[in-house]
């Protein structure tokens, strides 16, 4: 995952935002923008929102259960990928 910094819009008082792009299936994304619409919000406020609350406990989660990987060893949500990656993250979610 890129990060690019995008601090043209921060005032002195504004956290230092950063750029991530993502990948989304078709369906998801279409949810996205309906839902961002209907709510009023952007695409970046609603993805903010919906994992700002989990982030914190899944970080400290991952960091007491990381095992070894390389850039290689990265799944992507593409692809035979897909199920493995859903099952693995709802199995770190239960433990939270």
């Amino acid at each position: 995952m890129s990060s690019e910094s995008n601090d043209s819009s921060a005032t002195p008082d504004a956290p230092k935002m950063y750029r991530v792009n993502i990948s989304l299936p078709p369906e998801l994304a279409t949810q996205l923008r309906e839902t961002a619409e209907n709510l009023g919000l952007s695409q970046s406020a609603l993805i903010v929102s919906l994992i700002s609350d989990a982030m914190g406990p899944l970080h400290k989660l991952s960091q007491r259960s990381k095992s070894i990987s390389s850039p290689d060893s990265q799944k992507r949500f593409r692809g035979q990928s897909i199920d493995v990656i859903l099952k693995h993250v709802a199995t770190v979610l239960k433990k939270l």
